[in-house]
């Protein structure tokens, strides 16, 4: 029961709204990971460690791995379920982009089972690049919880995850509905209009 027990949510990564959809989104409280130059942003860079967020410094092999062990340290302190993208920073081009290895040096350690999130339409809204958001639809999709065991081989649980994710990613763009074509935006329009107008 994710409502009860903690767990580490992996999410794809492709918009700067990602984290603040899944929050809204999800039953759990998280506390997210990320890279150590977030924390800088003003406002909400201090946000982030006041609300109890955690940095990684990954300038270096040496300081990535020493921030993830602290990590570690602070996630069975609290007791609390933690979020982070696997891919390490947004992707490029919307899809679900190659792992780090980071996440997995974590997940191992705690041995929580991972929740595996897929967040749709965030790209779109909002890509690298683009100064402000736009408005539209985003769809936060929840996938079946993978068990993970401390002895699990990291290589092979990232395989399985990116695999996971990837193909739970097709799913739901098949499934989502159609966006409207200019016409359609159109009619749309007008009837809304003459509905206005008549009343």
């Amino acid at each position: 029961d994710i409502n009860v027990q903690p767990v580490m949510c992996f999410y794809n990564h492709a918009s700067n709204l990602d984290s603040l959809v899944l929050q809204w989104a999800s039953p759990i409280v998280y506390k997210y990971i990320g890279k150590t130059t977030v924390f800088l942003v003003p406002f909400f860079g201090w946000l982030a460690w006041m609300w109890g967020f955690i940095p990684i410094n990954r300038s270096n092999r040496e300081k990535a791995i020493k921030s993830l062990d602290n990590a570690v340290r602070l996630v069975k302190r609290w007791g609390r379920s933690i979020a982070v993208s696997p891919e390490g920073t947004r992707s490029k081009n919307g899809q679900v982009s190659e792992f780090k290895k980071g996440p997995f040096h974590m997940v191992t350690q705690l041995g929580l089972p991972v929740l595996p999130v897929i967040i749709t339409g965030a790209y779109q809204l909002w890509p690298p690049g683009q100064v402000f958001t736009s408005c539209g639809r985003v769809y936060v999709t929840f996938l079946d919880v993978h068990p993970v065991k401390p002895e699990d081989d990291r290589k092979d649980l990232s395989t399985a995850l990116h695999k996971v994710m990837v193909e739970g990613a097709a799913r739901v763009r098949q499934q989502l509905p159609k966006p409207l074509t200019f016409l359609e935006h159109v009619v749309t329009i007008v009837v809304v209009a003459a509905t206005y107008a008549i009343a």
